[in-house]
């Protein structure tokens, strides 16, 4: 049933808290308890005479779970209705490129094939055949001149996006790189957002790792103890942090009209979950990671950008278990056929789309499989 449909039936939930049962609550009350962060994924949600289920399992809290990573992506506004309408404007483009290279060699050609006529008439044969011969070498250029633009223009896109790629490989070197150095210092990961003393969620990682990533400046004049969004730290969301930016992403979103757009954004992501290296305001250790650091993935790519000061954001593990470029609000890249991940021995590797779902889950746990990254 669509999410809008629960929320009209108005029917009552109930969770459990320390072994005691709360409710009855509506569902804008459940939304609220569940984006808050109050309600985590193994806390038992039910309805009213319905069974006991966890949380993550329930039909409303995915639901609620995506609605909730949708709004904490798009915090850029007109940001996902550019995303939407991108293709079009590929095709015309492609299509208006088809367009331009054939009429200028039709139109010489009728020219020609008028003069050729002419000379006919006036039955002047030699200058008839040597117009005769341009013409024919005009319709074959007009012939392969497009088929030989839609050859090389992908030849010269591969190799740009190759380039592309292997910088977003970089940056994903480099973040891990800083948490090495942020683990050498605290014996420790980042956590994946600190939190106030009511337990709501601060800062990023990402902002921990500031002083890791040459941006000990930058870090020192964000006030920590207030929220990211505080009228004082929100003039920091619009700086550009270079290693936060996939330029294939970039590419994709960035337009003269748009690139205001595109200021302060991160195209990168952990997996917050029990089952993974980041749990949340806790901090795991390399002795946490049970199956390895060569067979554990630390970072994923994410297909559409947040705030890099943004601690409400993280991908799920229910979210990242659905696979690659699967949906707009998943994991996945602007890469053909897949996305970048960092394990937490500091290498990257390519996924593909088509990866085995058991292998995908094993490698985002902690403690999972022990498999072979």
């Amino acid at each position: 049933m669509p999410l809008g449909a629960y929320m009209k039936e108005m029917r009552n939930y109930y969770y459990s808290n320390n072994e005691k049962s709360i409710g009855p609550i509506s569902f804008e009350q459940l939304r609220s308890l569940i984006s808050s962060g109050q309600i985590q994924e193994q806390t038992l949600i039910w309805l009213e005479k319905s069974d006991l289920k966890p949380n993550a399992q329930t039909f409303e809290q995915s639901e609620l779970t995506l609605e909730n990573e949708k709004k904490a992506a798009i915090d850029i506004p007109e940001l996902a209705d550019f995303f939407e309408n991108r293709h079009i404007s590929d095709r015309l483009g492609m299509s208006l490129l088809n367009l331009l290279c054939c009429p200028p060699f039709g139109i010489l050609g009728l020219i020609l094939g008028i003069k050729i006529n002419k000379w006919k008439a006036l039955r002047d044969f030699d200058r008839a055949k040597k117009l005769s011969r341009w013409a024919t070498l005009i319709l074959i250029c007009g012939f392969l001149f497009p088929i030989t633009v839609f050859l090389i223009l992908p030849a010269f896109s591969s190799a740009r996006e190759a380039a592309r790629r292997m910088q977003c490989t970089n940056n994903l070197k480099m973040i891990m790189l800083a948490m090495h150095n942020y683990h050498d210092q605290y014996q420790s990961f980042p956590p994946a957002f600190t939190t106030d003393e009511n337990g709501q969620p601060l800062h990023s990682w990402r902002v921990l790792l500031l002083p890791f990533m040459e941006q000990q400046e930058l870090y020192e004049k964000i006030k920590l103890n207030e929220p990211w969004d505080s009228d004082w730290n929100s003039q920091f969301h619009h700086i550009n942090i270079p290693e936060f930016v996939c330029p294939s992403g970039y590419l994709y979103f960035c337009r003269d009209e748009k690139e205001s757009l595109m200021k302060g954004l991160c195209f990168y992501s952990i997996i917050v979950s029990d089952q993974t290296a980041f749990p949340g305001k806790e901090s795991r250790s390399f002795g946490d990671i049970k199956d390895g650091s060569s067979n554990t993935i630390a970072l994923v790519e994410r297909k559409l950008p947040i705030c890099w000061m943004n601690p409400n954001g993280e991908l799920s593990f229910q979210t990242a278990l659905k696979g690659i470029n699967q949906h707009l609000t998943e994991v996945g890249s602007f890469h053909s056929f897949g996305c970048n991940a960092a394990a937490f021995d500091g290498s990257v590797r390519f996924i593909s789309n088509s990866i085995n779902p058991d292998i995908w889950k094993a490698l985002l746990t902690a403690d999972g499989l022990d498999l072979s990254f």
